[in-house]
């Protein structure tokens, strides 16, 4: 397994549509963090990667059910970001079935803390999904890959494409998703194409606890007439 910069990749814990996530050592201080590679057609948000390069010093992300965020870099045209290690068990392990409301509700309510703490430092998380959210070993629910989004090419191709697309139960048009497990997340107006916000954080939250209350995976999409899709 190749190694990146200062960090040895000791084995993959799991991977996604966003990141595929690695147990990662530092080689000077042997302390353990997640590895984080962002897939070819997502990219960090250019923004939200421009703070943090000119504001190092001061770019802190601090929450109990945020990951914290303590490096970042660039290998073979893919960008990686590193955070400290919680284990590899994500929230997608509880879904397909119905949980307690009572943990149902703690989780949600850990994860909007979270938003709001973003939501004061000026943050979107704007990916909200089961794949994304982690849990560490004390069972405390943890939101990792924060802003990312879909590159130009990705979008553009997406577009150039969208008739075929609709004609594909699983891809979205405006190259916005590729699976339904992803948009069905999504508010509807970021399916529109529209930027996230707070807001949209919030129905995606939203549609997470219904999914953990009933055990059924949500599909009421009939905004899906109204926006194009």
């Amino acid at each position: 397994m190749k190694d990146i910069h200062n960090y040895i990749l000791e084995k993959q814990l799991c991977e996604n549509q966003f990141v595929c996530v690695f147990h990662a050592v530092d080689r000077e201080s042997r302390k353990s963090f997640m590895l984080s590679i962002v897939n070819d057609e997502y990219e960090i948000n250019p923004k939200f990667l421009m703070r943090m390069i000119s504001d190092r010093s001061k770019f802190q992300v601090v929450h109990p059910h945020v990951a914290k965020i303590v490096d970042y870099g660039e290998i073979e045209s893919k960008q990686y970001f590193v955070t400290e290690y919680f284990g590899s068990k994500t929230l997608s392990s509880f879904l397909g079935k119905p949980v307690s409301a009572a943990f149902a509700l703690d989780v949600v309510s850990q994860l909007a803390s979270g938003l709001h703490y973003l939501s004061i430092q000026g943050h979107v998380h704007g990916n909200i999904h089961p794949d994304n959210i982690f849990f560490d070993t004390y069972g405390n629910a943890i939101l990792s890959a924060m802003e990312l989004t879909l590159k130009p090419s990705s979008k553009e191709a997406g577009e150039k494409n969208e008739d075929d697309t609709r004609a594909d139960n699983n891809v979205e048009s405006k190259g916005r998703v590729k699976n339904l497990s992803v948009s069905r997340y999504q508010s509807p107006e970021t399916v529109a194409g529209n930027m996230s916000d707070q807001c949209s954080d919030l129905y995606s939250l939203g549609v997470i606890l219904f999914e953990l209350l009933t055990g059924e995976y949500f599909s009421d999409r009939k905004y899906v007439m109204t926006t194009g899709v």
